[in-house]
């Protein structure tokens, strides 16, 4: 099998904050400074500075009517012994190391539980321009 070259550019989105003020987001997670393309999020962790574990529903916003998935985020997770959880991992069958997002689209993401105040949950992501 030939080898095949493709022109990826590499990209460390600034991510997403989630606080006591804010359980709900639409995330585009391209920056608008960046080249147009569709995008491919090779990985996509989150932290939890919370005492309290979160759930993280996470699915497309564009209009496409399902829950992409549902992941648990431990309490300190990314802050210590607590490794990051790996929502890519948690969502996409074994087979899969990536996810393909449309440059036009964004990502919901909702946690079901009430973060405390002076507590975040952070969601960053890296992958690239395909």
């Amino acid at each position: 099998m030939p080898l095949q070259q493709f022109d990826e550019r590499i990209l460390v989105s600034n991510g997403l904050t989630l606080d006591d003020t804010t359980t709900t987001a639409t995330w585009h997670p391209i920056p608008t400074s960046y080249p147009t393309g569709d995008w491919r999020a090779d990985v996509l962790q989150a932290t939890n500075t919370d005492t309290i574990d979160h759930n993280l529903l996470i699915s497309p916003d564009n209009g496409a009517p399902f829950v992409a998935g549902q992941v648990l985020i431990p309490a300190g997770a990314g802050t210590g012994a607590v490794p990051p959880v790996d929502i890519l991992a948690a969502i996409l069958p074994a087979a899969f190391h990536y996810l393909l997002i449309p440059n036009a689209d964004s990502v919901a993401v909702q946690l079901l539980e009430a973060i405390n105040t002076g507590k975040v949950v952070h969601l960053f992501v890296m992958g690239g321009v395909v």
